[in-house]
This record gives C-alpha cells, structure tokens and sequence, in this order.
C-alpha cells in the first residue's frame, strides 16, 4: 500500500503546490507516489502547454526528491533521471 495525493484530480492549483510543498508529510506511515508529469496545473505556473512541461515536472522531481518522497511516476523518464542523479550527486543527498 503507497498513498497517492491525486495531484491534479479535482483541485485548484493552489491546492496542488501546497500538497507539493508538504510532500511526505501526508505519507501516514507508508510509502508516497507522486504522479507530476505534464499537470494541467503547472499551467498555472509556467504558461506552457502539456507537451513543454518537461523542465516544470523535473523542477517538482528534485524538489518532491528533497521532501523524502519515495516513488515518482513519470512520463519523461530519461530526463528526469539525469536531472535527480545530477542534483543527487552535486548535493550529496
């Protein structure tokens, strides 16, 4: 069992960063999983549309990474997985 905020289902974009900005918190003693890719939220954020969010869903990668959460559900694999163990190594974490 992994909680899953539903990031995106039925919330305003406020709503969305504040979970965000929480991260693990919310883990209730379990596993949490993050669902970020290409959010109709980051919208909000950045003005790009969903095939141009790549740098916005590996901006909220590295930061859910730094908030302890354990599972990332990504589309854009490859790039997100260069961006953490990029920042992974530079920060020692």
């Amino acid at each position: 069992i992994i909680v899953d905020p539903g990031i995106g289902f039925a919330k305003t974009a406020e709503t969305n960063m504040e979970i965000i900005r929480y991260g693990s918190s919310i883990n209730m003693g379990l596993q949490t999983l993050f669902g970020m890719s290409r959010k109709s939220f980051m919208k909000k954020i950045s003005g790009t549309e969903p095939g141009k969010r790549l740098y916005g869903t590996v901006a909220a990668s590295i930061f859910l990474m730094e908030k302890g959460v354990d599972i990332l559900r990504l589309h854009d694999v490859s790039a997100n997985r260069e961006a953490l163990e990029t920042y992974s190594r530079i920060s020692g974490y």
